[in-house]
């Protein structure tokens, strides 16, 4: 393209620098970085894909330097920023940010708690992200999605609340999928609620019968319950089935929940 004298604009940066994201190309990155010569270009657009890539490639410090230079950001540039910082390990900071959003006068939508919720569960959070999820419909008027349902169960589950995230599922005005099943299995082991686990395994069965991870998770609960016909049983059924040990099933702490 520069070849023949054709030169990029936003939207080719754009472009470029989603690729470098998704390959992980910081190299490549940088130098794409570096065409960008006159500030002036560095729209809201531009400099979200900018952030995105630096966090995605690893460099979360120069990904939330850029970040503070762009003026006038949208939600989801916010949004982002906010994701990037808690795949980082910096919780707390990606709570302090969803707050300095709104400061700013930036309304959050359901990406925005979704994003955050993420960031509580990731972190520990367990009371900021009751505080957050409960003020969803209450204060912003934006109706809980089964992702934002998914990390609350992660988030409870984490910190040992699997009573109150049953009680979640149970109340929430959809069907829970593996996901959310798989959370409240793993807070079953930790708890070694054998019975309880049982219950949720075969629900969570009924909904994919070929998620290895219920298998594996239940396998566990037997074992350290001491229920070794029960270990043998699901680990039968996992040969039959021709399906391989997975370490979980709870993906909400992944991909943003």
């Amino acid at each position: 393209m520069q070849s023949e004298g054709l030169l990029p604009d936003g939207y080719t940066f754009v472009s470029a620098l989603l690729a470098c994201s998704k390959l992980g190309d910081l190299e490549f990155g940088r130098y794409v970085h570096c065409l960008i010569r006159d500030w002036s270009q560095l729209r809201v657009m531009v400099g979200t894909a900018l952030v995105e890539m630096y966090a995605q490639c690893g460099d979360v410090n120069r990904s939330f330097s850029i970040f503070t230079k762009i003026g006038n950001k949208d939600v989801f540039c916010w949004n982002v920023m906010i994701r990037s910082l808690a795949i980082h390990g910096r919780a707390e900071d990606a709570i302090k940010l969803f707050w300095s959003m709104q400061k700013a006068g930036t309304k959050p939508n359901d990406y925005s708690f979704t994003s955050t919720l993420f960031a509580c569960s990731l972190g520990g959070l367990l009371e900021e992200g009751r505080r957050i999820f409960a003020s969803m419909a209450r204060d912003y008027q934006v109706r809980p999605k089964i992702e934002h349902y998914g990390c609350m169960v992660d988030l409870l589950c984490r910190n040992g609340q699997v009573e109150e995230a049953q009680v979640l599922v149970r109340n929430m005005p959809y069907e829970p999928d593996t996901a959310i099943l798989g959370a409240l299995l793993a807070g079953c082991k930790v708890r070694g609620d054998v019975k309880s686990a049982e219950t949720v395994g075969k629900r969570a069965m009924e909904s994919t019968a070929e998620e290895s991870g219920v298998y594996a998770l239940l396998s566990s609960i037997h074992a350290d319950a001491g229920q070794w016909p029960e270990v043998q049983e699901a680990r039968e059924k996992m040969d039959e089935m021709k399906i391989h040990k997975t370490t979980g099933i709870s993906n909400y702490h992944a991909e943003a929940c």
